[in-house]
């Protein structure tokens, strides 16, 4: 099976949206070869910042240049990263498949860390000047989806579910056993 058509299996999308529910994030999946990012291959959940962002000139790339940022090492290293966004909201870079080799990672985020909630505000209107938009005008948009939630959680769930991916991934590489004969 190639690793593109394993994330959109039955199993792993339930996995991942399962895994998305217990982080209390958005969750994407993406391909990263040679310190670039490819188109995304799967996502679940959003927010209406990340949204807003989106249709912004300029605001994908700069989401995109933020996940590359945190994913080359992530791979490299074959564990979690956190990262801030270009907006300054938390997320978490972690490979998908760690130990294969192959160059998926799934993305946490955003989310509000429990440890500094009163700061998202600002770092989102800092994030916006720098796309262009007048802090001064204030939020045009709601952070009432970005979540507030512990670094640590979102972290362990990240590496379960890569874990998780990986034994899915090998079950599904390795060959059928033969049938036993009498």
């Amino acid at each position: 099976m190639k690793p593109a058509a394993f994330f959109r299996t039955p199993e792993v999308r339930a996995l991942l949206e399962r895994a998305a529910r217990a982080a209390g994030t958005p969750l994407s999946v993406h391909y990263v070869d040679r310190g670039e990012e490819g188109l995304r291959v799967m996502g679940i959940g959003g927010c209406a910042a990340c949204k807003f962002v989106s249709d912004l000139p300029d605001g994908i790339a700069r989401c995109r240049a933020s996940r590359t940022e945190a994913a080359v090492p992530a791979l490299r290293r074959d564990r979690p990263v956190p990262f801030l966004c270009h907006m300054g909201f938390a997320c978490v870079s972690m490979p998908a498949l760690p130990g294969t080799g192959l160059g998926f990672t799934l993305t946490f985020g955003p989310y509000c860390p429990d440890e500094a909630p009163q700061g998202v505000e600002q770092d989102a209107l800092w994030g916006l000047s720098d796309l262009g938009l007048n802090p001064e005008d204030g939020l045009p948009v709601s952070l009432a989806d970005i979540r507030l939630n512990s670094a640590d959680a979102v972290t362990a769930v990240a590496e379960w579910t890569s874990d998780s991916l990986r034994a899915l991934w090998k079950a599904l590489q390795a060959p059928a056993e033969a049938p036993a004969s009498d």
